[in-house]
């Protein structure tokens, strides 16, 4: 177990272990506390008054005396309610806007030679947690070059069922991800869901392919 020590402002300095901390209650240093007792040290008897010594600990203790580093030096905190309002509340996959609850925190850049988002450590973004799916992966690459050997017809209804299987926000994120329409991707949906085999439909190939 150990001891937060903060100084008389509340500015963290160290951990302590309960002997440490013990010091401090015994010179009197000890301004503040936090947080409910969490151990009880118990020492000699008193010759006085014959009752045991005891000394309760805090999780949380602030000592006399203030911070000997410059706040200035300080880099804040980001915590997930800043992170989420410096973001404005937005997904940075889909771009949808979310509640606290939906979002959660990730570590990506969007590299745009590639079109897909990779890692990097420095780097925080918000992303709603059913998103996160939709990380950086090699499998964006296959799922392009997939739909680009598919038929129109193909392709839309290719980009249906994935979009599909991310549900809410997907449609977005897999109309970015193969550079088509959302509508493309919402007619690709329909006609799954209507069954529709339109087997009169002219059937157009990219390239070479089309001219034949």
């Amino acid at each position: 177990m150990q001891i937060l020590q903060l100084d008389i402002q509340g500015v963290p300095q160290a951990w302590l272990t309960p002997n440490e901390a013990a010091t401090q209650y015994a010179t009197d240093s000890v301004v503040w506390t936090v947080g409910d007792v969490c151990s009880t040290l118990r020492g000699g008897t008193n010759a006085y008054t014959g009752l045991l010594s005891t000394i309760d600990l805090h999780p949380i203790i602030a000592l006399r005396g203030a911070c000997k580093r410059s706040l200035f030096d300080v880099t804040p905190t980001l915590i997930n309610s800043k992170l989420f309002r410096r973001d404005r509340w937005t997904c940075a996959y889909c771009g949808d806007r979310f509640d606290d609850r939906s979002l959660t925190r990730d570590h990506i850049l969007f590299d745009p030679a590639n079109f897909a988002f990779v890692h990097a450590g420095n780097s925080r973004f918000a992303r709603a947690h059913a998103l996160g799916k939709f990380g950086p992966s090699s499998v964006e690459q296959k799922m392009r070059w997939l739909h680009g050997t598919l038929s129109e017809k193909d392709r839309r209804r290719y980009a249906g069922i994935e979009a599909d299987k991310l549900g809410h926000g997907g449609i977005e994120y897999i109309s970015g991800l193969f550079g088509i329409d959302p509508k493309t991707v919402r007619k690709g949906l329909t006609e799954l869901e209507l069954g529709e085999d339109t087997a009169g439909e002219r059937v157009r190939k990219k390239g070479a392919d089309a001219i034949s």
